[in-house]
């Protein structure tokens, strides 16, 4: 068994809160062709919410490129997340802020 990362476990997190809340998503993979993407596109079972996640280990940055996606996302109102596992916000570069966990929580609350 490998040894997970600190953004694979905040990914590892994600996925299993998804899956609590019967969230459909999908996960790009980058493999040199197309554009690049966050990395979880979601749509909420019920309402039919679109929203997306991008994951960080614990005290990481947003890239410039991640900063620009999730402008064009909220430019069609649509929601974008940035995870890093943790309970209290912190800027996450790029202008936007990590989102705490249990605020993220009560959002797909929200939406049953």
């Amino acid at each position: 068994m490998s040894a997970q990362t600190p953004e694979g476990r905040v990914k590892a997190k994600v996925k299993a809160l998804l899956a609590q809340h019967n969230v459909w998503f999908f996960m790009p993979v980058q493999m040199g062709f197309g554009e690049s993407a966050l990395d979880f596109i979601c749509a909420h079972p019920l309402t039919r919410q679109m929203f997306a996640i991008e994951t960080k280990a614990p005290g990481a940055y947003l890239t410039p490129r991640q900063g620009v996606l999730i402008e064009r996302l909220n430019a069609h109102n649509l929601a974008a997340f940035v995870l890093d596992g943790a309970e209290n916000s912190r800027s996450a570069g790029q202008g936007y802020f990590v989102t705490p966990l249990g605020l993220f929580k009560k959002y797909l609350d929200s939406s049953e």
